[in-house]
């Protein structure tokens, strides 16, 4: 990230601010919070957050918005996608998705890579670990006999790595399988590959978990910290008590 604000402020003679991102939506605090180890969604599922570590991820965020030597605006959607596409800013934070919306604008030429690590106190190079989403299939703890053995032969076939690499040109969806992570379709492919390295830096969501839920018990608080109305520690501690809350 350090290198990224140095080739930032070389720019434009600071006519570019140089980095876009959704700035309101907790889904792009994440990557930083889980490099602080703040991470709010335990392995069981349960929601919590240390509001310490969190407060240091804050602080890296809101410094990179800082009105005076910040290096991006704070924006909404819409705003950072637009600035991206006048030249206004040179990188842009964005979901996967973003890569096929912008393959339709003409007239523009894109690169794609990995979230950034960051220098953290007392923590070197942390890489950015943001939320991954996953596609399920399930089958029924009721099920018995004939039944089982169907749907379980259903799920080898479909979870194969030539079912799951079919997927990628049919879906958009990246496979799961290691065997079909290491295909030269994925390790070839410029974007695929660089899509399935950062999938695997990220961190799943256990099923049950609601992630909706989770981002708007964080969403009231980032907003009030950025608009400078909050401390990080006062937005820390009430994304705290607001996730916390979830639990009950």
């Amino acid at each position: 990230m350090d290198d990224l604000i140095d080739v930032v402020e070389t720019l434009g003679d600071g006519s570019q601010r140089g980095l876009a991102l959704n700035s309101y939506d907790p889904l792009w605090l994440l990557p930083w919070l889980s490099a602080a180890g703040a991470w709010p969604i335990e392995e069981d599922g349960r929601l919590s957050l240390d509001p310490t570590a969190a407060e240091i991820a804050l602080d890296l965020y809101l410094s990179w918005h800082a009105e005076a030597d910040g290096i991006a605006a704070v924006q909404t959607y819409e705003t950072m996608r637009q600035s991206f596409l006048n030249g206004e800013a040179v990188f842009m934070i964005d979901g996967e998705w973003a890569i096929q919306e912008l393959s339709f604008v003409p007239d523009i030429d894109v690169g794609i890579a990995r979230l950034p690590t960051v220098d953290l106190p007392e923590e070197d190079d942390q890489p950015a670990t943001p939320l991954i989403l996953g596609r399920y299939w399930a089958m029924s703890s009721t099920l018995s006999g004939n039944q089982t053995l169907a749907a379980t032969t259903f799920l080898e076939f479909i979870t194969e790595p030539d079912r799951q690499l079919e997927q990628i040109s049919q879906f958009g969806l990246l496979p799961t399988r290691r065997d079909a992570l290491d295909n030269p379709k994925i390790v070839n492919d410029s974007i695929q590959r660089v899509n399935a390295a950062q999938m695997q830096a990220g961190r799943p969501v256990p099923l049950g978990v609601n992630v909706n839920a989770l981002l708007d018990a964080m969403r009231t608080p980032l907003q009030a910290a950025l608009e400078g109305e909050i401390t990080a520690q006062e937005a820390a501690e009430t994304m705290q008590k607001n996730i916390e809350a979830l639990n009950d």
